[in-house]
C-alpha cells in the first residue's frame, strides 16, 4: 500500500497526540500519506476530552492551551472567535471546550481515518506491516504510537459478582455508573488523584448528593491553581547539573524557605524538567518515582480554583471524605460492597453502594489489554521502562528495541513516553512533541 514517491505515515491513536502529530505534520508541508487508525466514530477527542460534563475543566490555563507552540494564543483565539467572545487568558474552560478545538485541528489536519484497531505491528523487508482488526494489512514506512492512556490496574481481589452486579465499576467512565448511582448510595473511591476528582464532580452534577470516601496511601487530593497564574521565574536548579532526587528535593525546600511560592518553584521546572530527568543516573530515577514522585504530582498536576472550591465545600459538608488507606478487597454482602481497607491501625471495613476504581492509568502495557503493544512487547520489537511502566525510546520519541537499538521509523508520542520522560501527559509538552517530531518527519520526507 506505499509508493515510492510518497511515504505512508500510520498514526496509531486519534486522540489529543495523534491529532496534534498530524496537524503538525500537515502544517510543515509533509509530503506523505498520513492515516490514524482510531476505532473512534468521532475521532480527536480521547478519554479526556470526551466529557459531557460542562464541569470538567481544563487543569491548564487557557493561554498555554494553544496547539501551536510558535502561536501560543491559538487556542484563546479559537474560544473568543467560537464560544465566549470575553474569555480570559488566565480561566480554566471545560475539558468538552478543548475537545472541539481539538475537532477543529482534525478538520485542519485533514488525515485518512480508518476505524479500525492494529492487532499487531512487526517489520519485513524495510517496512511495517500492521495487522487491522477486520483483516487486512497496512504497509507503512513510518508508525508512530499515539495511544494516549489505557485503564487503570485492576483492583485486587474484587470478587466477581461485585462487578457483575455494577457494584464495583473498574472503569470510572462508563456512563451507566453514573446513571445507575441513586441520590443518596454511598461511594467509595480508590483513589484520590485526579481521576476521582473528575468522578466527584461528574456524580454530583448527575444529582448524586451521597457520602464519598476517597481513599489512597497517602489521603492527599490534589493542590489547586490560584485564581491568578504564578510569576515566570528561572529554574530552580541548573539542568545542566547532575541531580539526584534528594537534590532536586534540597533545592525545591531552599527556594521555597527564600520566599519563593511553592507553585511558582514547581512551575520553573516545567522548561528543564525532561532533561534534569534523562540527565539523572537511573537509580535517582529510580527513587524519585518510589518517594518523590506523588509529592511531585500532587504539587505539578493541579486542578482549577473552581473545582477546588466544590471539594473544599464538599468536605466542609461532611459529604466528602479524603482519607489515607488501600482497598484490599472488594466483597459483596446483599447488594452493598464491603471494602476491607488496610490502614496504619490495621483492617478495616467499609459498606458502600458503589465502589470505583480511581487509581489512574495503568502503565504496564503488557496488561492493558492492547493485543498491539502485546504483541510487539512479547517478539522484542518494543522495550518497557526499567522505571515501572511505559515504552522506553529516545528524547525525540524514537521507540527502543528488546536489544536497545532503534529503528528511527517507529515512535511514540504523548503518555506513550512516560517510561522514558519526567513530563509527557500534559498538552504544552504533547504540542511540543509534536511539533519537533513532524519537524524531523518532515526532513526524512523530503
Amino acid at each position: 500500500m506505499t509508493s515510492a514517491s510518497v511515504p505512508v505515515f500510520v498514526i496509531v491513536g486519534g486522540g489529543a497526540s495523534g491529532t496534534l502529530l498530524a496537524l503538525h505534520l500537515r502544517n510543515a508541508n509533509v509530503q506523505a500519506r498520513i492515516i490514524i487508525l482510531d476505532p473512534a466514530e468521532k475521532p480527536a477527542l480521547g478519554l479526556a476530552y470526551s466529557t459531557s460534563c460542562p464541569q470538567h475543566l481544563l487543569n491548564v490555563r487557557n493561554c498555554s492551551m494553544s496547539a501551536f507552540p510558535e502561536d501560543p494564543d491559538h487556542f484563546l483565539r479559537w474560544l473568543r472567535e467560537t464560544v465566549d467572545v470575553g474569555a480570559a487568558p488566565h480561566n480554566f474552560s471545560p475539558r468538552m471546550i478543548f475537545g472541539q478545538y481539538l475537532r477543529h485541528c482534525w478538520h485542519d489536519a485533514e488525515p485518512e481515518h480508518w476505524q479500525v484497531r492494529a492487532t499487531d505491528c512487526y517489520r519485513e523487508d524495510g517496512q511495517w506491516h500492521l495487522d487491522l482488526d477486520d483483516g487486512r494489512v497496512l504497509l507503512a514506512d513510518v508508525v508512530i504510537l499515539a495511544q494516549g492512556n489505557f485503564d487503570p490496574a485492576a483492583l485486587r481481589n474484587v470478587e466477581p459478582r461485585a462487578q457483575a452486579e455494577g457494584v464495583y465499576e473498574h472503569n470510572a467512565w462508563q456512563q451507566v455508573l453514573y446513571d445507575e448511582t441513586g441520590a443518596e448510595m454511598s461511594v467509595v473511591l480508590a483513589g484520590t488523584g485526579l481521576t476521582a476528582v473528575d468522578v466527584v464532580v461528574k456524580l454530583r452534577e448527575s444529582g448524586h448528593r451521597g457520602k464519598i470516601t476517597a481513599l489512597s496511601r497517602h489521603g492527599w487530593p490534589p493542590q489547586a491553581h490560584l485564581s491568578q497564574s504564578t510569576p515566570c521565574v528561572p529554574p530552580i536548579v541548573d539542568a545542566q547539573m547532575l541531580l539526584t532526587a534528594v537534590g532536586c528535593l534540597k533545592a525545591f525546600k531552599k527556594a521555597v524557605r527564600g520566599g519563593m511560592p511553592w507553585r511558582t518553584a514547581v512551575d520553573s521546572l516545567r522548561c528543564v524538567s525532561n532533561r534534569i530527568w534523562l540527565s539523572m543516573p537511573v537509580v535517582e530515577r529510580q527513587r524519585f518515582r518510589r518517594h518523590l514522585q506523588r509529592r511531585w504530582d500532587i504539587a505539578r498536576h493541579r486542578i482549577a480554583p473552581e473545582v477546588a472550591a466544590l471539594l473544599e465545600s464538599e468536605i466542609r459538608e461532611g459529604r466528602l471524605v479524603f482519607a489515607r488507606g488501600h482497598v484490599h478487597s472488594v466483597g459483596l454482602q446483599g447488594k452493598c460492597a464491603e471494602v476491607t481497607v488496610g490502614t496504619s491501625e490495621g483492617m478495616k471495613v467499609l459498606q458502600a453502594d458503589r465502589v470505583v476504581n480511581c487509581t489512574g492509568p495503568h502503565r504496564d502495557y503488557l496488561k492493558v489489554g492492547s493485543p498491539l503493544l502485546k504483541n510487539m512487547l512479547e517478539r522484542g520489537d518494543l522495550r518497557q521502562s526499567v522505571l515501572g511502566g511505559g515504552l522506553e525510546c529516545l528524547e525525540d520519541g524514537a521507540l527502543t528495541d528488546v536489544r536497545g537499538d532503534t529503528h528511527g521509523d517507529i515512535f511514540a508520542i504523548g503518555p506513550m513516553r512516560i517510561g522514558t520522560l519526567f513530563e509527557s501527559v500534559a498538552i504544552p509538552e504533547i504540542r511540543d512533541q509534536a511539533a519537533a517530531l513532524a519537524d524531523l518527519l518532515a526532513k526524512r520526507a523530503a
